[in-house]
């Protein structure tokens, strides 16, 4: 493990160059190494979010991003445009990573880098996270074994020493691009508890997805304003339309209520960054947020060329107590990265498991590992300490499975802290290991998946014949539908299945790209993954209107009642709602 370079022979015969740009959130420099991957004959990008290669993959088929001029480029780089190759995802890209198509552009998640395919351009995104403990490996990864001639490397300039040592071990060239913010960004005053003064183009971040659906019906209700959500349980599909809707100026979503996920990705057009709480849940314990993500999320505000005047970016809190921390952290300089995660690739990792006595497991193979690895004076092997609940969950269900089936469990993208998502896991490795294929619709039906799916499918249908031509918000689908708590509480239960659902269906992908023989209904995944984000975003609108389809009910009742209480006609009706309608909406 001292010297990682080497597991990669085939990237070490190429002559690399690695551009790094490095600067602040808004500073341009994913867009220009983008710029050079637009141009290139063959590429890839890869990201650290499915939604973020899926809205890169969108505009290098759009056109949106200019190509880099010809003297910046390698000599045999063409100057027209090439058709993208396609769209591949950690879980669910319909194009697998070792996809045998060679000519055009790829967009991924940073775990589906293909590594034995080479390109002319290489674009790794968010460079920083190589020092992160839960997935910098992937990162590690990536850096040392892509094959491109052009590897641009994008992130926070805390990474820039790192790197260097990196380069100097592979051999590359390394040339550094800094970059500064292209709009101004400010702390401004606290709102002090008041949501009331939430305005238009505001961004309030939540770390908790009861409380984001309690701040937009909080802030629909004292403001007016409609908000649209975005959170990581959400389908990267619906989170990717729900910024849309924030976005468009004629959708009416005036403010986003969103996670963390705005952080990366998502190109909001945020005027103000609002934080409803200065710390988050890491899985074990409330944390304080740290600097680098403080910074990454704040810069979401005052996005360079999303507006239509030069915007000043906002940043500030909900509460006033904690804008000392907020000002502190914007003060603050990032901490350097000295270290990068690493992982021992799968056939020295085998060597060693058939070394040990038998029945060591692999617990006790990670053990060792703790124990005796000796990396480099650049990485770091806490990675190991990662796949504990992965190791333990074989060692406790997994018999008879192959090493390499251990590993593929180990690096599935389970929420190993999620019971619900362990539990799904566990139920398809069992059913491999039992049956060989794994029946995908039996186990949903099993676990209520199904029931959930069509019952959300049926509501919509009945909300559909509801509506009729004197419907006042006939523009939503979903209006005048919900009015019952009773019915209100069973789409949130019914939105959670089918969160869960998704899940499942991406999980189930991903082995079927690794394990196709037991996995082998990767057409009716895909399928019912579409159904399910239908249903999501049908019910995301449904739930979230409810607050103010109350409202409405409330001020015609009361208009009706002081109006006209004899003779009241169906026309005096229609104009008693116009009037309730017109002071909510």
């Amino acid at each position: 493990m001292r010297f990682p370079a080497e597991w990669y022979p085939k990237a070490r015969s190429v002559k690399r160059k690695i551009i790094m740009h490095v600067g602040p959130t808004n500073s341009g420099k994913t867009y220009n190494a983008l710029r050079a991957l637009a141009a290139a004959r063959s590429g890839v990008y890869a990201g650290p979010l499915r939604l973020l290669a899926h809205e890169v993959w969108e505009r290098l088929n759009n056109g949106s991003i200019s190509i880099m001029p010809i003297s910046l480029l390698p000599e045999k780089t063409p100057s027209k445009r090439p058709v993208v190759a396609g769209h591949v995802t950690s879980s669910q890209g319909r194009n697998s990573a070792s996809s045998t198509r060679r000519q055009g552009l790829v967009s991924c998640t940073i775990e589906m880098l293909p590594v034995h395919t080479f390109y002319d351009v290489a674009v790794i995104d968010e460079i920083q996270m190589l020092g992160d403990p839960e997935r910098g490996l992937s990162w590690t990864h990536a850096l040392l074994s892509v094959c491109a001639s052009e590897v641009h490397l994008c992130g926070e300039a805390t990474v820039v020493d790192l790197v260097r040592r990196i380069a100097s071990e592979t051999g590359d060239e390394l040339v550094v691009n800094e970059y500064q913010r292209l709009t101004p960004l400010v702390v401004s005053p606290s709102l002090d508890g008041d949501l009331s003064l939430v305005t238009k183009g505001d961004c309030v971040v939540s770390f908790s997805r009861s409380k984001i659906f309690d701040l937009k019906q909080s802030i629909e209700r004292k403001t007016g304003l409609k908000c649209a959500v975005a959170y990581g349980r959400l389908p990267p599909e619906v989170r990717s339309e729900q910024a849309q809707y924030f976005n468009d100026p004629e959708s009416g979503f005036d403010v986003m209520v969103a996670s963390d996920a705005v952080g990366m990705g998502l190109n909001l057009k945020i005027k103000r960054v609002i934080f409803s709480n200065m710390s988050k849940w890491n899985g074990k314990e409330i944390q304080a947020l740290s600097v680098s993500q403080t910074k990454q999320i704040a810069g979401r505000a005052g996005r360079f060329g999303l507006h239509s005047t030069s915007t000043v970016g906002e940043v500030t809190t909900l509460m006033a107590d904690e804008l000392p921390r907020l000002r502190k952290a914007m003060n603050s300089v990032n901490p350097p990265i000295s270290k990068a995660i690493l992982l021992i690739d799968l056939d020295r990792l085998q060597v060693l498991y058939n070394t040990l006595p038998p029945g060591t497991g692999i617990t006790g193979l990670y053990d060792v590992l703790d124990q005796l690895a000796l990396p480099g004076t650049n990485y770091s092997p806490h990675g190991f300490f990662n796949f504990t609940a992965a190791a333990q969950f074989i060692d406790r269900e997994v018999r008879g499975a192959s090493f390499q089936e251990c590993m593929k469990i180990m690096n599935s993208p389970t929420a190993w802290s999620e019971p619900a998502i362990a539990e799904v896991t566990s139920v398809f490795i069992q059913t491999y290991l039992r049956d060989i294929s794994v029946d995908l619709s039996r186990i949903l039906t099993q676990n209520g998946s199904m029931d959930a799916l069509r019952t959300s499918q049926s509501l919509e249908k009945k909300d559909a014949m509801k509506l009729d031509a004197t419907s006042l918000v006939s523009d939503d689908h979903s209006s005048g539908v919900v009015k019952s708590e009773k019915s209100k509480q069973e789409r949130y239960q019914l939105l959670s299945v089918l969160e869960l659902m998704h899940k499942t269906l991406g999980l189930y992908l991903w082995f079927s790209y690794r394990l196709p023989l037991g996995f082998s209904q990767q057409s009716l995944a895909f399928e019912l993954k579409e159904e399910v984000e239908r249903s999501i975003d049908y019910l995301l609108n449904t739930v979230i209107s409810a607050k103010k389809r109350d409202r409405l009910d409330s001020e015609v009742a009361h208009l009706e009642r002081s109006t006209a209480p004899k003779g009241f006609t169906w026309e005096q009706g229609a104009i008693a709602k116009s009037k309730a309608a017109h002071s909510i909406f």
